[in-house]
């Protein structure tokens, strides 16, 4: 359905929300990648990494116990900012003209931006452009580090 006014600031909150899920799932890529080369010694090929990250609980659970707590603890954060964004939906208001002789009214534009989780009726702040970089910057310096750490764990294993 395509919305008859546009809505900036609707449309900025569903690009951040996937935004952030796009790089909670290169964390998560980027985990089973470490995973892999701490149990099999070498670095995954042709994704053969993915079946490890199928699974977020078992995945920062083997994290928890086979790598480090820290990381697990991470990825967990950033799979509730994940779930927290991705399970928030936009509300908001219609204005309206006065009715007309008819009784009807026109809808004349949208205001009044609220987000709510629809699971749980709870309100969900609407994070600002600059938490949301803040998240982002915070998750890609994590991705890299996992990645580096996969290659410095291989090069000490063999």
């Amino acid at each position: 359905m395509t919305d008859v006014f546009p809505d900036e600031e609707k449309d900025r909150h569903y690009l951040n929300v996937g935004r952030i899920a796009a790089i909670f799932a290169a964390c998560e890529d980027h985990a089973a990648y470490l995973l892999f080369t701490a149990r099999n010694g070498r670095l995954p090929e042709n994704d053969e990494h993915l079946e490890l990250a199928k699974y977020s609980e078992r995945l920062r659970k083997d994290m928890r116990t086979e790598i480090d707590p820290d990381l697990a603890n991470d990825l967990a954060r950033f799979a509730d900012y994940r779930n927290l964004m991705a399970h928030s939906v936009m509300r908001y208001d219609y204005v309206e003209t006065e009715p007309d002789e008819n009784g009807i009214r026109l809808i004349t534009g949208i205001e009044n931006h609220r987000t709510v989780n629809p699971r749980s009726g709870t309100p969900v702040p609407i994070p600002s452009d600059d938490e949301i970089s803040e998240h982002r910057s915070e998750m890609n310096i994590w991705c890299r580090g996992v990645w580096i750490r996969a290659k410095e764990l291989l090069s000490t294993q063999q």
